[in-house]
């Protein structure tokens, strides 16, 4: 199930979240959803999500085109 959460941030913060994306060459969504699994997963909320090959597992290398 997905379930679709509206964030209100101010300028500050989207734009910190925004340079964080085109760090890892994300897309805003996908780089608050990465930030806001990794933090959980720090908390012990949620259990390390085995890596799916998907885009959300981990910023892209060099070798990797998408």
């Amino acid at each position: 199930m997905i379930v679709r959460l509206k964030l209100v941030l101010d300028q500050d913060e989207y734009s910190a979240l925004m340079e964080s994306a085109l760090a890892d060459l994300r897309n805003p969504s996908d780089q608050a959803r990465f930030i806001l699994r990794q933090e959980l997963e720090k908390r012990g909320l949620l259990s390390p999500k085995k890596s799916s090959g998907n885009h959300l597992d981990q910023p892209p290398t060099p070798e990797t085109s998408w």
